[in-house]
């Protein structure tokens, strides 16, 4: 598979990335918080049975008010969420995301049972109100302004294509075999052979043999050889080869889209459960602040891998 350019990442994965940050600074001590650290001990194992791996997941990560609020298990799956989105990666100080996160849905759940309220989505829920619809254009307005999806959709190109690995450092018999395959792989496409196929069959794209060598994306996704040839090439036409960091490609573009904006009309459903996520997430702050002020949140000792890598 063409890798992605890392110096250009896709918005959503900084946005992503932001709002991580900002909950990893929110886990500091807020005015009127106790927090408290206790050494832990280390239930580090490399084989667990089942029976201990429940006993260690039922430890306790977090006190609120010296009640369990954020066990070893439920921070386990926290974390194993975050990695999920995100590739299976997980930065140095996203643990701290993770508690926050954790002890935010504990708070909310007490707080709704206290009001009487099934769960805590139910308590942000019940301070939800429809938006009417002229705050609903202006939603659109702002997100036509900054180009942000829903309303913004980014030029892409679907292409099909066949890769023959040559490592830049190859010697130049390696290189001239290398273009020499390439070319004879294209010609079987130019002789009729389906390039899906052809791909299938030879490519040395990994992801070939399931995809048939293809994939949608926008700008400043793959290589930049790869992006010229996928946003330039004519659309239906057997491209011929050209040279990246991977090897020798050739692409044949099935179908490419100009950016554009879409009208209100368009976009009305979007804009409205883009726009209520923003809300639940504001009055979910808003409930929580004053809760997280007034409670005395005990952080206790651990060690990120306990229990969290073990299955």
């Amino acid at each position: 598979m063409p890798l992605p350019r890392l110096s250009r990442v896709p918005r959503f994965f900084f946005a992503a990335l932001l709002a991580l940050a900002f909950l990893a600074l929110a886990v500091a001590p807020c005015p009127g918080a106790g927090f408290a650290l206790y050494e832990g001990s280390d239930d580090r194992s490399i084989s667990v049975t089942d029976e201990e791996q429940a006993r260690i997941d039922a430890e306790p990560v977090v006190l609120v008010d010296c009640e369990t609020a954020v066990t070893k298990g439920e921070l386990r799956r926290c974390l194993s969420e975050m990695a999920a989105a995100c590739g299976g990666h997980l930065p140095v100080g996203w643990q701290d995301a993770a508690i926050k996160e954790c002890v935010t849905d504990f708070l909310l759940g007490r707080e709704a049972r206290r009001r009487g309220f099934a769960s805590g989505e139910e308590l942000v829920l019940d301070g939800w109100t429809e938006p009417t619809e002229d705050e609903l254009r202006a939603r659109w307005k702002l997100l036509s302004k900054l180009r942000d999806p829903p309303v913004f959709e980014e030029a892409s190109a679907t292409v099909s294509s066949v890769l023959v690995i040559c490592p830049e450092d190859a010697d130049e018999e390696k290189k001239a075999a290398a273009q020499a395959r390439i070319r004879k792989l294209r010609d079987r496409v130019v002789s009729g052979e389906s390039v899906t196929v052809v791909a299938r069959e030879a490519s040395d794209d990994p992801s070939a043999k399931f995809n048939g060598g293809e994939y949608t994306f926008g700008p400043g996704v793959m290589v930049p050889e790869f992006e010229k040839a996928a946003f330039t090439q004519p659309v239906g036409e057997i491209g011929e080869p050209f040279h990246s960091v991977f090897g020798w490609f050739f692409l044949v573009v099935s179908s490419r889209s100009e950016p554009r904006l879409k009208s209100f009309e368009e976009a009305r459903a979007e804009v409205a459960e883009e726009l209520k996520r923003t809300k639940m997430n504001e009055i979910r702050d808003q409930l929580v602040e004053p809760l997280r002020e007034k409670a005395k949140i005990e952080i206790l000792s651990w060690n990120p891998l306990d229990s969290l890598l073990d299955r």
